[in-house]
Protein backbone atom coordinates (compact mmCIF):
# COMPACT_ATOMS: atom_id res chain seq x y z
CA UNK A 1 0.00 0.00 0.00
CA UNK A 2 3.03 2.31 -0.43
CA UNK A 3 3.27 5.36 -2.66
CA UNK A 4 5.84 7.93 -3.67
CA UNK A 5 5.10 11.64 -3.28
CA UNK A 6 7.24 14.74 -3.48
CA UNK A 7 7.01 17.76 -1.23
CA UNK A 8 5.83 16.18 2.02
CA UNK A 9 7.87 16.43 5.22
CA UNK A 10 6.94 12.78 5.92
CA UNK A 11 8.25 10.50 3.20
CA UNK A 12 7.22 7.10 4.59
CA UNK A 13 5.24 5.67 7.52
CA UNK A 14 5.89 2.07 8.54
CA UNK A 15 3.71 0.13 10.96
CA UNK A 16 6.22 -2.01 12.85
CA UNK A 17 3.47 -4.52 13.75
CA UNK A 18 3.83 -6.22 10.36
CA UNK A 19 6.31 -3.99 8.59
CA UNK A 20 3.50 -2.71 6.38
CA UNK A 21 3.80 0.77 4.88
CA UNK A 22 0.85 3.13 5.37
CA UNK A 23 -0.18 4.85 2.17
CA UNK A 24 0.30 8.56 2.70
CA UNK A 25 -2.88 9.31 0.78
CA UNK A 26 -4.58 8.61 4.14
CA UNK A 27 -2.50 11.35 5.81
CA UNK A 28 -4.12 14.78 5.84
CA UNK A 29 -2.10 16.63 8.46
CA UNK A 30 0.98 16.16 10.63
CA UNK A 31 2.46 18.12 13.50
CA UNK A 32 5.99 17.23 14.57
CA UNK A 33 7.07 19.02 17.75
CA UNK A 34 10.65 19.07 19.04
CA UNK A 35 11.51 20.50 22.47
CA UNK A 36 14.59 21.48 24.43
CA UNK A 37 13.49 19.24 27.29
CA UNK A 38 12.12 15.71 27.70
CA UNK A 39 8.51 16.67 26.91
CA UNK A 40 9.21 15.73 23.27
CA UNK A 41 9.69 14.93 20.46
CA UNK A 42 5.97 14.45 19.81
CA UNK A 43 4.09 13.64 16.64
CA UNK A 44 0.41 13.97 15.72
CA UNK A 45 -0.86 12.35 12.53
CA UNK A 46 -4.35 13.04 11.20
CA UNK A 47 -5.66 10.36 8.82
CA UNK A 48 -8.79 10.32 6.69
CA UNK A 49 -10.06 6.81 7.50
CA UNK A 50 -13.89 6.57 7.38
CA UNK A 51 -13.78 2.79 6.73
CA UNK A 52 -11.40 2.00 9.64
CA UNK A 53 -8.85 0.52 7.26
CA UNK A 54 -5.97 1.47 9.58
CA UNK A 55 -7.51 -0.10 12.68
CA UNK A 56 -9.65 -3.00 11.44
CA UNK A 57 -8.79 -4.44 8.03
CA UNK A 58 -6.83 -7.36 6.55
CA UNK A 59 -3.82 -5.04 6.16
CA UNK A 60 -3.81 -3.05 9.40
CA UNK A 61 -4.95 -3.45 12.98
CA UNK A 62 -3.07 -0.53 14.49
CA UNK A 63 -3.68 0.04 18.20
CA UNK A 64 -2.42 2.11 21.11
CA UNK A 65 1.12 1.11 22.11
CA UNK A 66 2.17 0.15 18.58
CA UNK A 67 5.32 1.56 16.99
CA UNK A 68 5.47 3.69 13.86
CA UNK A 69 8.71 4.28 12.00
CA UNK A 70 8.71 7.65 10.23
CA UNK A 71 11.06 8.85 7.51
CA UNK A 72 11.28 12.65 7.60
CA UNK A 73 12.70 14.74 4.79
CA UNK A 74 12.57 18.50 4.35
CA UNK A 75 11.13 19.30 0.91
CA UNK A 76 12.82 22.72 0.90
CA UNK A 77 16.17 22.25 2.66
CA UNK A 78 17.14 18.65 1.91
CA UNK A 79 20.05 18.64 4.34
CA UNK A 80 18.05 20.16 7.15
CA UNK A 81 15.79 17.27 8.04
CA UNK A 82 16.63 13.78 6.83
CA UNK A 83 16.13 11.24 9.58
CA UNK A 84 14.30 8.03 10.55
CA UNK A 85 12.58 8.11 13.97
CA UNK A 86 10.39 5.61 15.80
CA UNK A 87 7.31 6.72 17.74
CA UNK A 88 4.98 5.03 20.24
CA UNK A 89 1.25 5.62 19.73
CA UNK A 90 -0.20 6.97 23.00
CA UNK A 91 -3.77 7.86 22.03
CA UNK A 92 -5.96 7.35 18.93
CA UNK A 93 -9.11 9.50 19.09
CA UNK A 94 -11.51 9.24 16.12
CA UNK A 95 -14.25 11.72 15.25
CA UNK A 96 -16.10 9.41 12.88
CA UNK A 97 -14.19 9.70 9.62
CA UNK A 98 -10.84 11.04 10.79
CA UNK A 99 -8.36 9.21 13.00
CA UNK A 100 -5.64 11.04 14.94
CA UNK A 101 -2.57 9.28 16.29
CA UNK A 102 -0.78 11.14 19.07
CA UNK A 103 2.73 9.71 19.39
CA UNK A 104 5.87 10.09 21.48
CA UNK A 105 9.43 9.31 20.39
CA UNK A 106 10.29 5.78 21.46
CA UNK A 107 13.60 6.65 23.17
CA UNK A 108 11.99 9.29 25.41
CA UNK A 109 8.96 7.09 26.07
CA UNK A 110 11.24 4.37 27.47
CA UNK A 111 12.78 6.90 29.86
CA UNK A 112 9.34 7.55 31.31
CA UNK A 113 8.79 3.90 32.31
CA UNK A 114 9.11 3.39 36.10
CA UNK A 115 12.37 1.73 37.11
CA UNK A 116 11.94 -1.89 38.34
CA UNK A 117 14.86 -1.65 40.78
CA UNK A 118 17.16 0.85 42.46
CA UNK A 119 20.36 2.07 40.83
CA UNK A 120 22.99 4.06 42.70
CA UNK A 121 25.47 6.43 41.07
CA UNK A 122 28.05 7.50 43.63
CA UNK A 123 30.50 10.14 42.37
CA UNK A 124 29.96 9.17 38.74
CA UNK A 125 30.49 11.50 35.74
CA UNK A 126 27.41 12.76 33.91
CA UNK A 127 28.31 10.85 30.76
CA UNK A 128 28.64 7.55 32.62
CA UNK A 129 25.27 7.97 34.37
CA UNK A 130 23.50 8.87 31.14
CA UNK A 131 24.99 5.87 29.35
CA UNK A 132 23.44 3.65 32.03
CA UNK A 133 20.04 5.38 31.94
CA UNK A 134 19.82 5.59 28.12
CA UNK A 135 20.84 2.18 26.66
CA UNK A 136 21.05 3.55 23.12
CA UNK A 137 24.00 5.73 24.14
CA UNK A 138 26.05 2.75 25.26
CA UNK A 139 25.31 0.76 22.12
CA UNK A 140 25.96 3.70 19.82
CA UNK A 141 22.45 3.68 18.33
CA UNK A 142 21.93 7.16 19.78
CA UNK A 143 24.61 9.79 19.23
CA UNK A 144 25.36 12.25 22.02
CA UNK A 145 26.30 15.85 22.62
CA UNK A 146 27.21 15.74 26.31
CA UNK A 147 29.21 18.59 27.79
CA UNK A 148 31.92 18.43 30.43
CA UNK A 149 30.60 18.77 33.97
CA UNK A 150 32.39 18.34 37.32
CA UNK A 151 31.53 15.35 39.51
CA UNK A 152 29.82 16.86 42.55
CA UNK A 153 26.62 15.07 43.57
CA UNK A 154 25.55 11.44 44.02
CA UNK A 155 22.40 10.31 42.20
CA UNK A 156 19.92 7.55 43.04
CA UNK A 157 17.26 6.01 40.80
CA UNK A 158 14.71 4.50 43.19
CA UNK A 159 12.24 1.71 42.35
CA UNK A 160 9.19 3.18 40.62
CA UNK A 161 11.04 6.38 39.74
CA UNK A 162 11.13 7.42 36.09
CA UNK A 163 14.65 7.80 34.62
CA UNK A 164 13.46 10.96 32.85
CA UNK A 165 12.81 12.54 36.25
CA UNK A 166 16.37 11.77 37.38
CA UNK A 167 17.77 13.23 34.14
CA UNK A 168 15.73 16.41 34.73
CA UNK A 169 17.15 16.62 38.26
CA UNK A 170 20.68 16.20 36.92
CA UNK A 171 20.08 18.89 34.31
CA UNK A 172 18.81 21.36 36.91
CA UNK A 173 21.72 20.70 39.28
CA UNK A 174 24.27 21.06 36.47
CA UNK A 175 22.65 24.15 34.96
CA UNK A 176 22.02 22.25 31.72
CA UNK A 177 19.26 21.31 29.29
CA UNK A 178 18.61 17.67 28.38
CA UNK A 179 16.71 16.63 25.27
CA UNK A 180 16.50 14.37 22.22
CA UNK A 181 16.68 15.77 18.72
CA UNK A 182 16.73 13.53 15.65
CA UNK A 183 18.34 10.50 17.29
CA UNK A 184 20.87 12.66 19.14
CA UNK A 185 20.79 13.16 22.91
CA UNK A 186 22.03 16.53 24.16
CA UNK A 187 23.04 17.44 27.71
CA UNK A 188 24.67 20.87 27.65
CA UNK A 189 24.47 24.34 29.12
CA UNK A 190 22.14 26.62 27.19
CA UNK A 191 24.79 29.34 27.07
CA UNK A 192 27.18 26.89 25.38
CA UNK A 193 24.53 26.01 22.79
CA UNK A 194 23.96 29.70 22.11
CA UNK A 195 27.66 30.40 21.63
CA UNK A 196 28.40 27.29 19.57
CA UNK A 197 29.47 27.84 15.94
CA UNK A 198 28.66 31.55 15.86
CA UNK A 199 29.63 31.83 12.18
CA UNK A 200 27.17 29.06 11.24
CA UNK A 201 24.05 30.56 12.81
CA UNK A 202 21.07 30.84 10.49
CA UNK A 203 20.07 34.47 9.97
CA UNK A 204 16.33 35.17 10.15
CA UNK A 205 14.85 38.57 9.33
CA UNK A 206 11.66 40.45 10.14
CA UNK A 207 10.08 42.98 7.79
CA UNK A 208 12.42 42.24 4.86
CA UNK A 209 10.66 40.67 1.87
CA UNK A 210 14.02 40.14 0.12
CA UNK A 211 15.41 37.97 2.95
CA UNK A 212 16.18 34.31 2.33
CA UNK A 213 14.83 33.37 5.78
CA UNK A 214 11.78 35.44 6.67
CA UNK A 215 9.83 35.69 9.91
CA UNK A 216 6.14 35.74 9.02
CA UNK A 217 4.76 36.59 12.46
CA UNK A 218 6.23 37.30 15.87
CA UNK A 219 5.06 37.71 19.46
CA UNK A 220 7.43 39.26 21.99
CA UNK A 221 6.74 37.56 25.31
CA UNK A 222 8.20 40.13 27.77
CA UNK A 223 7.99 37.71 30.69
CA UNK A 224 11.46 38.29 32.17
CA UNK A 225 10.20 40.12 35.25
CA UNK A 226 7.50 37.55 36.02
CA UNK A 227 9.91 34.65 35.47
CA UNK A 228 12.58 36.31 37.55
CA UNK A 229 10.14 36.86 40.40
CA UNK A 230 9.34 33.14 40.46
CA UNK A 231 12.77 31.72 39.69
CA UNK A 232 15.42 34.00 41.15
CA UNK A 233 16.49 32.60 44.51
CA UNK A 234 19.63 32.55 46.60
CA UNK A 235 19.87 28.84 47.29
CA UNK A 236 21.46 27.61 50.50
CA UNK A 237 22.22 24.08 51.66
CA UNK A 238 23.90 22.12 54.41
CA UNK A 239 27.34 20.54 54.13
CA UNK A 240 28.45 17.98 56.71
CA UNK A 241 31.82 19.70 57.14
CA UNK A 242 31.29 23.33 56.09
CA UNK A 243 27.84 23.78 57.62
CA UNK A 244 25.58 26.20 55.77
CA UNK A 245 26.72 26.92 52.21
CA UNK A 246 25.20 29.15 49.52
CA UNK A 247 25.38 29.48 45.78
CA UNK A 248 25.91 32.50 43.57
CA UNK A 249 22.90 34.46 42.34
CA UNK A 250 22.57 37.11 39.64
CA UNK A 251 20.36 39.20 41.94
CA UNK A 252 21.75 40.58 45.20
CA UNK A 253 18.37 40.83 46.89
CA UNK A 254 16.83 37.56 45.77
CA UNK A 255 14.92 35.69 48.49
CA UNK A 256 16.68 32.81 50.23
CA UNK A 257 15.50 29.25 49.65
CA UNK A 258 16.81 26.05 51.21
CA UNK A 259 17.77 23.22 48.82
CA UNK A 260 18.56 19.59 49.59
CA UNK A 261 22.13 19.77 48.26
CA UNK A 262 25.32 20.83 49.99
CA UNK A 263 27.76 22.02 47.32
CA UNK A 264 28.26 25.61 46.20
CA UNK A 265 28.61 24.57 42.54
CA UNK A 266 25.24 22.82 42.52
CA UNK A 267 23.51 25.64 44.39
CA UNK A 268 24.81 28.14 41.85
CA UNK A 269 23.74 25.97 38.91
CA UNK A 270 20.17 25.79 40.20
CA UNK A 271 19.66 29.45 39.32
CA UNK A 272 20.24 28.71 35.62
CA UNK A 273 16.95 29.03 33.79
CA UNK A 274 15.67 28.97 30.22
CA UNK A 275 13.88 32.24 29.48
CA UNK A 276 11.28 32.37 26.70
CA UNK A 277 11.82 35.50 24.60
CA UNK A 278 9.83 35.39 21.37
CA UNK A 279 7.32 33.19 19.56
CA UNK A 280 7.88 33.11 15.80
CA UNK A 281 6.13 31.77 12.73
CA UNK A 282 8.16 30.97 9.60
CA UNK A 283 7.83 29.18 6.30
CA UNK A 284 8.77 25.52 6.81
CA UNK A 285 12.47 24.97 7.47
CA UNK A 286 13.70 21.52 8.49
CA UNK A 287 16.97 22.98 9.75
CA UNK A 288 15.14 24.32 12.80
CA UNK A 289 15.65 21.96 15.75
CA UNK A 290 16.02 22.31 19.54
CA UNK A 291 19.30 23.79 20.71
CA UNK A 292 20.02 25.47 17.37
CA UNK A 293 21.39 29.00 17.73
CA UNK A 294 19.85 31.65 15.46
CA UNK A 295 20.60 35.30 14.79
CA UNK A 296 17.99 37.91 13.94
CA UNK A 297 17.56 41.16 12.07
CA UNK A 298 14.54 43.20 13.19
CA UNK A 299 14.08 45.72 10.38
CA UNK A 300 12.15 48.98 10.85
CA UNK A 301 10.70 51.31 8.22
CA UNK A 302 12.70 54.16 9.70
CA UNK A 303 15.90 55.35 8.05
CA UNK A 304 17.10 56.89 11.31
CA UNK A 305 16.53 53.59 13.13
CA UNK A 306 16.89 50.73 10.61
CA UNK A 307 16.79 48.03 13.32
CA UNK A 308 14.78 47.49 16.49
CA UNK A 309 17.60 47.16 19.00
CA UNK A 310 15.26 46.35 21.88
CA UNK A 311 14.82 42.82 20.52
CA UNK A 312 17.44 40.06 20.85
CA UNK A 313 19.96 39.57 18.05
CA UNK A 314 20.62 35.95 19.02
CA UNK A 315 18.71 33.11 20.64
CA UNK A 316 18.29 29.35 20.82
CA UNK A 317 15.42 27.27 19.47
CA UNK A 318 13.55 26.03 22.55
CA UNK A 319 10.51 24.54 20.84
CA UNK A 320 9.86 24.05 17.14
CA UNK A 321 6.62 22.77 15.66
CA UNK A 322 6.77 21.49 12.07
CA UNK A 323 3.26 21.65 10.62
CA UNK A 324 2.35 20.09 7.29
CA UNK A 325 -1.04 19.96 5.62
CA UNK A 326 -1.72 19.54 1.93
CA UNK A 327 1.12 21.29 0.13
CA UNK A 328 1.75 23.75 2.98
CA UNK A 329 4.73 23.39 5.33
CA UNK A 330 5.21 25.94 8.13
CA UNK A 331 7.11 26.19 11.40
CA UNK A 332 6.35 27.79 14.73
CA UNK A 333 9.40 28.37 16.89
CA UNK A 334 9.86 29.56 20.46
CA UNK A 335 13.22 31.24 21.09
CA UNK A 336 14.90 31.01 24.49
CA UNK A 337 18.05 32.36 26.14
CA UNK A 338 19.70 31.84 29.54
CA UNK A 339 18.21 34.04 32.26
CA UNK A 340 20.72 36.66 33.42
CA UNK A 341 20.84 39.86 35.43
CA UNK A 342 20.48 42.15 32.40
CA UNK A 343 16.97 40.80 31.74
CA UNK A 344 15.59 40.97 35.27
CA UNK A 345 15.64 43.86 37.70
CA UNK A 346 14.18 44.15 41.15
Amino acid sequence: MGSTQIGNIIQKIWWIGTGEEIDRSFLKECIYTETVDLSGPRLSLLFDDPDSILTDSPWFKIKIGDVLEIIFEDPTYRKGLNVVIRFIILTMPKDGIRLTMHCFQEDVYKLKMPAPEARLFVQKPVREILRELIPGLKSGVIQDRIGNFPVVEDYHLLPGMRPSLLIRQMAKEHGAVAFFSRNVFCFQRLVDLRNLNEEERIYYEWNNIQAENQIVHMDVMNVAHVVGDRILRKYIGWHMVKGFVSGDCISTDAPVEFAGVGHEITLSNMVEFTLLLIDLAMIGDGRLEPGLALKFGWHLDDKARPFDESLPTTGVVGVVCHYHTGDQYNCRTKIVVPLDGSQVSR
